[in-house]
């Protein structure tokens, strides 16, 4: 259900205010959330929340961490935004469609560069072999651009982990 006016500010302060504790020994975060504080504060609106998620904020990795453990109380708790982001999601699908960009029926290859852990590839690889289906509890960052994606898989040098471009 749609929230009024002023449940949904009352949502947004809460998820600071749990937020602010989730935080509070992690000063740059704290005041990345302090930040995003002042933003709603000067309206944040729902046009604001993938601008908002694409941000790698704090915002992204609470978001990510819930639907990932399907955490239904903080999913809950950021229904807020998360209710933005399928609005704008939809709008864009919508969008694409109009504009003659997608078709229902057509196929569209989009792209996502990420670093990976050996581990984390070789069960993508033993899915891919035996064909499992690969799925994601969290929002993906997509493009169109392979090498927009090989620039966001390349991005982030450690020994630890090795870049991937996954075509979807």
């Amino acid at each position: 259900p749609r929230l009024t006016g002023d449940e949904r500010r009352q949502h947004i302060d809460e998820f600071l205010s749990q937020c602010r504790r989730f935080f509070a020994h992690d000063s740059r975060t704290l005041h990345e959330v302090e930040t995003f504080l002042e933003e709603t504060g000067q309206g944040y609106s729902s046009q604001n929340a993938v601008r908002c998620y694409t941000r790698n904020s704090f915002l992204h990795k609470r978001v990510n961490k819930a639907l990932r453990q399907q955490n239904f109380q903080a999913i809950l708790d950021m229904r807020f935004f998360l209710h933005d982001m399928d609005a704008l999601l939809r709008e864009a699908y919508s969008e694409f469609e109009a504009a003659g960009i997608y078709l229902p029926g057509d196929s569209m290859i989009f792209f996502r560069g990420q670093s990976m852990t050996n581990e984390e590839i070789e069960r993508l690889e033993e899915k891919r072999f035996d064909g499992s289906l690969i799925t994601a509890n969290s929002y993906l960052s997509t493009t169109m651009n392979r090498n927009v994606a090989l620039a966001f898989a390349r991005s982030y040098p450690n020994r630890a982990l090795s870049p991937v471009l996954v075509k979807i």
